[in-house]
């Protein structure tokens, strides 16, 4: 089993398994997949250029035939995705997205549906978007899997892309189980900031998307999240937030943030994240996505230097969009108009308070309990994942593997000398793409970011460095998960009723109750582990069970409970099944 490469020396027996669901072999081994995509039309690019009108009007699929290695499908959809990242590419290598069942009911690979392919605008290294989520998945949110792929359209080879699978349905079924699927799901977009802004649904749709359930058409619950966000005193805010929401998970994903300077995520853009109200306990939980610019390469108008001494508190509250677009309009809808909700880059305009501060965040910092517990989580993800020399270490694993492929990219939007030079020097100027600016043309760096895009090398040195020092000048509180059970023996007849066992978790150290994750791997007879639920707040409880049918023996595996600034998170719990 492949190891998750972020952990330290002191998790490296965890194996990846731990952090995702079950085995899928699209996501088990770092691999480039070789994707063959073949239209009927000529005229595909041009249809599907024409269908593209920004992430907020219908964006039909177009039909196509797909071959992946033993997979083969004769109707699936193809669309163009992205707002930066598409218009901001001039060439021919845009974004893609993928639905193998969009017409033909079933079409899966894996479990999987529908995959998103990045085309790497604004990161000449090729792997900020692969690390951030392995961080992520390594602290315990719930991260989407990631690979690579060489993508050929009609025989021509189309470039390297980032493959990921997409939160949707597949991703809540396969993350959260079959009964814990079926909550509301939202996609933040631009000006997603959780503003309330009245009682009538329409105004929420035109920044945040509805992933599931879409035919109810019920926004009540997301309504009811912003007016209690923004309504509620100072003094109740705690008090009236934790038990709708899953604090963790959101200051889990605010470090992670923070730590990789991904501003093109809910504190800076206000986009880029999914909230899901988990049917088990009604909570809502978050999901990060596309953080493709992490690793500094979105500077919101501020210096390299400015981004490795990034504030460990920090929000873009001076208007959805001030300094948040590369000059040029690099992350405007295609034609150049203005973002989604009105306003121009540099200050909130007539969107008003949609554009103006980010409440969730600083409410949550402006509570001490929940600022001591953000910086536990940070000071956790510092000391056991996100550490110097295994991150570099793991950039250049996945550069060595993709090099070829990207030097045989003659459609990719920066230069083989700016791949080559990534990890070590500041790229600037514009990519062969032609994107330097976005529209508009005023950009003075790639993607019009004037400081450029940050060696990845003394940029992830010198962020640590200064996140390190500040967290240092704390003395670190101390926090532990505990179970009543320190393994799990379960028997059952063969012909008998699956079998189940309960476990009782606490946390002490803490005034806060602390949510937790968790996560199976099994080591023999396939996916059989049951996990209900899938996350919660201890002191709490979850059920292990037989979830499949096997014959007689003697089957092994694993639980791993992931609770953000415990020390000792993940908790491992081995779990042996004896079929009678």
């Amino acid at each position: 089993m492949r190891i998750i490469p972020f952990l330290s020396s002191a998790l490296l027996a965890i194996p990846a398994l731990a952090q995702i669901p079950n085995s899928y072999p699209i996501f088990d081994r770092d691999a480039v997949h070789e994707i063959k995509i073949t239209f009927a039309n000529a005229d595909w690019f041009q249809v599907l250029t024409a269908n593209y009108d920004g992430v907020r009007v219908e964006n039909p699929y177009f039909p196509a035939s797909i071959e992946w290695g033993e997979n083969k499908f004769e109707n699936i959809g193809v669309r163009f995705k992205g707002n930066s990242s598409y218009s901001a590419s001039r060439g021919r290598k845009k974004p893609f997205r993928l639905k193998l069942n969009e017409f033909v009911k079933g079409q899966k690979i894996d479990g999987i549906g529908s995959f998103s392919l990045s085309n790497g605008w604004n990161d000449p290294s090729f792997v900020r978007e692969k690390a951030y989520y392995e961080v992520a998945a390594a602290i315990g949110l719930k991260a989407p899997r990631s690979n690579y792929a060489a993508l050929t359209i009609n025989g021509e080879y189309f470039g390297l892309y980032m493959l990921t699978e997409v939160i949707n349905s597949d991703f809540l079924k396969n993350y959260y189980g079959k009964g814990e699927d079926d909550g509301n799901l939202y996609k933040g977009n631009i000006g997603s900031t959780f503003a309330y802004l009245g009682e009538d649904k329409a105004a929420y749709k035109n920044a945040w998307e509805k992933q599931t359930n879409e035919e109810a058409d019920d926004w009540t619950d997301l309504i009811a999240l912003c007016k209690l966000i923004n309504d509620t005193a100072p003094a109740d805010f705690r008090a009236k937030l934790e038990p709708v929401m899953d604090i963790d998970s959101v200051l889990t994903a605010l470090a992670v943030d923070n730590a990789t300077v991904n501003l093109d995520s809910y504190v800076g853009m206000a986009q880029n994240f999914n909230i899901y109200r988990r049917p088990s306990d009604k909570r809502w939980v978050w999901i990060p996505w596309d953080p493709s610019l992490a690793f500094g390469a979105l500077s919101q108008g501020q210096t390299i230097q400015g981004m490795k001494e990034l504030p460990l508190e920090w929000s873009n509250t001076g208007g959805g969009f001030g300094g948040g677009l590369p000059p040029g309009g690099g992350g405007l809808p295609p034609g150049g108009g203005p973002p989604p909700g009105g306003g121009n880059p540099g200050g909130p305009g007539p969107g008003g308070a949609q554009q103006a501060g980010r409440p969730l965040a600083t409410k949550l910092w402006a509570v001490p309990e929940y600022k001591e517990r953000y910086r536990q989580i940070y000071r956790q993800l510092i000391d056991r994942v996100l550490l110097g020399d295994k991150t570099l270490a793991r950039m250049n694993q996945l550069r060595e593997m993709i090099a070829p492929w990207v030097e045989k990219d003659t459609q990719k939007l920066v230069t083989q000398v700016q791949f080559e030079n990534a990890m070590t020097a500041d790229a600037t100027g514009t990519g062969p793409g032609g994107q330097g600016g976005g529209p508009g043309g005023q950009g003075g760096g790639i993607g019009g970011q004037a400081a450029g895009i940050p060696g990845l090398t003394p940029f992830v040195t010198g962020r640590l460095a200064f996140v390190t020092d500040k967290l240092a000048a704390e003395p670190p509180p101390t926090m532990a998960i505990t179970a009543d059970m320190a393994s799990i023996a379960l028997t059952q007849p063969a012909a008998g009723p699956a079998v189940s066992a309960t476990v009782r978790l606490t946390l002490n150290g803490t005034s806060l109750p602390g949510a937790y994750s968790i996560y199976a791997s099994t080591e023999t007879g396939g996916a059989w582990i049951g996990l209900t639920p899938a996350g919660g707040a201890a002191p709490g409880s979850f059920t292990v069970s037989n979830a499949a049918k096997l014959e007689a023996g003697i089957y092994t595996g694993e639980v791993r409970v992931f609770s953000p600034g415990a020390s000792n998170s993940p908790l491992a719990i081995p779990v042996t099944l004896t079929i009678q």
